[in-house]
């Protein structure tokens, strides 16, 4: 039986629907392969070839190839997928079993199972039913039709199972081995038809399932997305540096963030981190990272404090054993005076004014989260006017090509130094880009693994901050 329709969901009902159009293209591809043969055999009749008059081939080709054309037309034509129309295309089937029976003989008896075998693309243990009984019926008159035109009396029902003649026993050994085939195939395609009614109900709802996921995680996207800084300038009324950063997920949602944030009016503080993991508990560890992060640093705690605050909270009910790299910056903006901490990340890359970009190796502590009794250290740097910083996360430099080849800290680095010479005065929203578009091409039609963050921060030199007009512009 059919599943109720109140029973099923949208997308099952969706799913079961295409089936009966595509059920019904099926049939009519069948059905017009029966129609050759009749046709066929109207040639050949025609030809001689056959023992077989012209006339009677034609009585019921002709009248076939009219029938079959309803069903075709409102199949092909308007699409359509209504269950009528599957019972049309069976009362065709069985009227052309019955031609084939009656006029063409033994030979062509196993395509007598058609019927019965097209009920497996259309789900109703019902329909099953009727084209079983409908084709044995179909099949047993059309023999003794056709034993009755070619034998007269000796073909008579009465007749058609004793043993009184041999053209009777030619009737007995094909009309019941034919019959038995119907009959074994019968619960055959009645188990096959149930179980792939309930093979497409799982897929169903098992689309529907994954559906619903991804609606969720574009959700968690837009969530996290707004979760870091994404106007910029972020900062319209310091004119002290132009500061940019970004962050391309791997998958829906990433375990890689970014922060920038003012500490008070003389302090910005840059944080740039990524989360072991990916998918879902990425994001989740990553935001509850991020929120202690910013509450430690609006404390005013110097980065190694952060550090150490941040680690024992996550540390101490990290039952998911995941941890953060972290770097961590507080920048005095008049001075240019920055202090550091760096959590087990990558190494920054700094450009001083009139220099190239080269890698800072500074000192490394021990991951966020990995060691409840860490401790950690923090470095000072002086960024002058001019100067460069730019930090990221291991997804650029392991950026991989269809070869497995990776990124790598040195083409990083020639490529931000290609970027600086063709356009010195490139933007660090522009400098960021144009280094997005360098690893796009490296890798190619390869899929990303890992999340691609970079934070890019350049100290304005005095001559070429624009003027408080100009920023209200």
């Amino acid at each position: 039986m059919k599943l109720p329709i109140h029973t099923m969901s949208s997308q099952t009902k969706q799913l079961l629907e295409t089936n009966e159009t595509d059920a019904n293209r099926f049939t009519i591809r069948c059905l017009c392969g029966m129609e050759v043969i009749l046709i066929v055999n109207c040639v050949l009749a025609a030809l001689h070839i056959f023992d077989l008059e012209l006339k009677a081939a034609l009585q019921f080709a002709l009248p076939g190839l009219i029938c079959e054309a309803i069903p075709a037309i409102i199949v092909m034509v308007f699409h359509d997928n209504r269950p009528y129309v599957k019972y049309i295309i069976l009362f065709q089937l069985l009227f052309l079993n019955l031609a084939l029976t009656s006029y063409y003989g033994y030979h062509v008896t196993l395509l007598f199972v058609v019927p019965i075998i097209l009920v497996c693309h259309y789900y109703s243990d019902r329909f099953v039913i009727i084209a079983y009984f409908g084709t044995v019926l179909a099949f047993v008159y059309g023999m003794y039709n056709g034993f009755h035109h070619c034998y007269g009396e000796f073909a008579s029902l009465e007749y058609l199972y004793s043993d009184g003649s041999s053209r009777v026993r030619f009737s007995q050994r094909y009309i019941l081995p034919a019959v038995l085939q119907y009959t074994v195939l019968f619960p055959v395609c009645l188990t096959l038809v149930s179980r792939s009614r309930k093979m497409l109900v799982d897929q169903a709802n098992t689309s529907a399932a994954q559906q619903k996921i991804k609606t969720e995680l574009d959700i968690s996207t837009t969530i996290q997305a707004s979760l870091l800084p994404a106007i910029f300038p972020a900062f319209p009324d310091y004119d002290e540096f132009d500061l940019y950063a970004s962050m391309r997920p791997a998958k829906e949602v990433g375990g890689d963030f970014y922060d920038m944030f003012l500490v008070d009016d003389a302090h910005l503080a840059l944080v740039i981190a990524d989360v072991s993991g990916k998918g879902i508990p990425a994001a989740l560890f990553m935001m509850i990272s991020k929120t202690l992060i910013k509450d430690s640093a609006i404390a005013g705690n110097s980065p190694s404090r952060i550090f150490e605050q941040v680690n024992s909270r996550l540390s101490s009910s990290n039952q998911a054993e995941m941890f953060v790299t972290c770097w961590i910056g507080i920048l005095e903006i008049k001075t240019g005076h920055l202090v550091c901490g760096n959590a087990g990340h990558e190494y920054p890359i700094l450009k001083r004014n009139g220099g190239s970009f080269e890698v800072y190796k500074d000192r490394h502590d021990f991951v966020l989260a990995g060691m409840a009794e860490a401790t950690y250290h923090e470095y000072e740097l002086d960024l002058n006017a001019g100067d460069t910083l730019f930090v990221y996360t291991d997804g650029v430099t392991e950026a991989a090509d269809s070869s497995s080849q990776l990124y790598g800290l040195d083409r990083t680095v020639d490529a931000l130094n290609r970027i600086i010479e063709e356009n010195p005065d490139t933007s660090m929203k522009d400098l960021s880009s144009s280094l997005k578009q360098d690893i796009d091409h490296f890798v190619g039609n390869a899929e990303q693994f890992d999340d691609i963050t970079m934070l890019a921060l350049r100290m304005t030199p005095i001559g070429s901050r624009p003027s408080k007009k100009e920023k209200t512009i």
